[in-house]
């Protein structure tokens, strides 16, 4: 189970901490505190024991400034909100805070306040890069990594439907989601037809810089991101970038013609309609997001 104080876990906490403090540390860095609830991994320090001086690095605090969507909603149906709350507390135990972008150092500062902290940026994985390999889908809007309610795909399909049909045939549509049939379902609610849209199987890592290198455009419509890590991702592909104008997203891109309301579906079509239709200025914007990431 998910709770701190089930015997396995209890005593998984003390081993860590024993194997901790038998290393003699001058200090204890946390990758991420927010781990268990899907796997069997321990980020708690028993409470009887002294803490080495700790740092945490911090990737976002999206479940308590998106409460409705997570801790009031999902997670709280699915029993997280406990587990959630134990690994909070392990962070307001730090002794340092590393936030990944300047909007997750706005969120330590409003739900732990008090706790040091700094911003020390983040980046895409050393694997990606720009290739000139085949894609899969030339010439795509693609946006990966939907599922998650934040993600908010609708408003991307809703906006692409209200492209000029042949714009919608030049420059599929190709989402990568967690729930293949719901995808197909939306797709088929915008009246997108054969060959204007495709939901993506699951695309191995090495797959990755040849279909983020030949889209047309990669599109991040989420509405809450710590680093807007799959802004970076296609940015370090060679992809120009898109981005809702929330969390961490105007910082991977800073822009403003490359950004939009999270929320306006229209005002998207509009801002697909123009940069699709402007090979220069996309290369122009690949460019500054490659350096940018």
């Amino acid at each position: 189970g998910r709770d701190p104080q089930r015997p396995p876990r209890r005593a998984a906490a003390l081993i860590r901490a024993q194997a901790v403090m038998a290393a003699r540390p001058d200090a204890l860095h946390l990758g991420s505190v927010f781990e268990g609830w899907d796997r069997d991994a321990v980020t708690a320090w028993p409470a009887e024991w002294e803490r080495p001086p700790t740092a945490a690095t911090l990737h976002d605090l999206l479940p308590l400034s998106m409460r409705g969507t997570y801790l009031d909603g999902a997670w709280r149906d699915a029993g997280l909100v406990p587990w959630y709350q134990a690994c909070l507390a392990e962070a307001a135990a730090a002794d340092l805070l590393l936030c990944n972008s300047a909007h997750t150092l706005g969120e330590a500062a409003r739900f732990l306040p008090g706790v040091p902290a700094a911003v020390i940026g983040g980046a895409a994985p050393a694997f990606l890069a720009p290739t000139d390999a085949p894609s899969p889908h030339p010439g795509c809007v693609a946006f990966l990594g939907a599922g998650d309610p934040r993600k908010n795909e609708g408003t991307l399909i809703r906006a692409f439907a209200l492209l000029p049909p042949a714009l919608r045939r030049a420059h599929p549509l190709a989402i990568g989601h967690t729930d293949p049939a719901l995808l197909r379902a939306q797709y088929a609610a915008a009246g997108l037809g054969e060959g204007e849209a495709v939901a993506l199987p699951f695309i191995p890592d090495a797959g990755l810089p040849a279909l983020l290198s030949g889209a047309a455009l990669a599109v991040i419509p989420s509405r809450g991101e710590g680093l807007g890590l799959p802004a970076l991702e296609a940015m370090t592909c060679g992809a120009p970038v898109l981005v809702a104008r929330a969390g961490a997203l105007v910082e991977a891109q800073p822009d403003p013609a490359a950004q939009f309301d999270p929320d306006d579906a229209p005002a998207l079509a509009a801002l697909l309609h123009r940069w699709l239709e402007d090979a220069p200025a996309r290369a122009a914007l690949a460019e500054a997001g490659l350096a940018r990431a």
